[in-house]
Formats: structure tokens, sequence, C-alpha cells
């Protein structure tokens, strides 16, 4: 269940295999920056609280959410290198080479994967998209944890055609993964009431 749902929080593109979890991992290696204190020697890596702000704003102007709250209490930021051990929703797992991001929700943090630079809007977008899932989960009830997919990449490919970038998402595997499936195991039928 929580490897589905780190495949689910983290695709970003047409990501096809979940990291695998770690065994015999290395030290866990993730600074974080909670609520945007960035020691001095990591601050040149991070998004500048101003732009998560500008995201955070953005988000509430092109959405129904009220992100005033969210505004005032940033959620942590983490910086990770493919290939290492992070804690993700309470299990050590490898950040796997073609994750660009993903929200921890049980932690309230967003894993940015390097290389991140703030000059590049797809970077900044996957950012963007791990904050429109910040709000998505801390203010309204989904009917699967896939839902909030599909608002969350039809905000993230408005905001990259704003800035004159074609994402170039695939379409058809986003509905996919953001459809709720019912739990249908052949040849298992419900017992009577």
């Amino acid at each position: 269940m929580v490897a589905t749902r780190f495949l689910a929080a983290l695709v970003l593109g047409a990501v096809a295999a979940a990291p695998a979890v770690a065994q015999d991992a290395p030290p866990l290696d993730c600074p974080t920056a909670p609520r945007h204190v960035v020691p001095g020697s990591l601050a040149s890596a991070f998004p500048s609280p101003e732009l998560v702000t500008d995201l955070i704003t953005w988000i509430g102007e092109n959405s129904g959410y009220n992100v005033s709250d969210a505004l005032e209490n940033l959620p942590a930021i983490s910086l990770c290198s493919p290939g290492t051990s992070i804690d993700y929703e309470g299990r050590v797992v490898l950040v796997d080479e073609k994750l660009r991001a993903a929200y921890d929700m049980e932690a309230r943090r967003i894993l940015l994967v390097r290389p991140w630079s703030a000059d590049d809007p797809m970077h900044v977008s996957s950012l963007l998209h791990e904050l429109i899932h910040h709000i998505q989960w801390t203010r309204r009830t989904w009917t699967c944890m896939y839902e909030p997919e599909w608002q969350a990449y039809k905000m993230q490919d408005e905001w990259l055609k704003e800035r004159g970038v074609d994402a170039g998402f695939d379409w058809c595997f986003i509905f996919a993964i953001s459809r709720c499936q019912p739990d249908v195991h052949p040849g298992l039928e419900k017992a009577p009431d």
C-alpha cells in the first residue's frame, strides 16, 4: 500500500516503476529545510521562501482552495539525490533516478530530487505539483489516493503553458493513474448481508 501510494505521489511524466524498498541501504541523506529554515551552506540548492510563497499564491488564484494558512505555515522541503535512502511515510525507500519530486503526507514534507534549479521551469513545476498535493490533502477528502493527480497535473500544465513550456504529459497515463479503481477480485463475490 505504501509503495503504491509512493508511486502515485511521485509520478511526474511517465514514471513506470516505484522505487525499491531499501535493503542494506546507505544511511539517510536528505537534508530538510523545515519551514524554509535552510542552513547557509545549502541555501542556494533549495527553492527560496519567496518562490514557494509565489507558487502557493498561484495555486490559490487558480483553484477554489483557500491557501491563507498554507502561506503562513510552509511545508518542509528536502533535497535528495537519486539512490539516496529516505524516510517516506514511515518506511525507508530508495529515490528512483526518474523521480523529480514527491509529497510525504505524513510528514507534510516535499522531496525534491537533485539536480533541482529555480531557473528550470520543469523543476519549478515539480515543486508546484507537490505544493498542490500539500494543499489538496489538507483541504478535502479524496475517494482514493490517486484521485488528486488529475487536478495536480492539469494545474501544473497550466502553469507551464503560462511560461511557454509544453510539458508533453501523457494524458492517457495520467487519466489512468488518477482513476479510483473498485476493489474487484474475479471469482470472489460479496457475501449476502
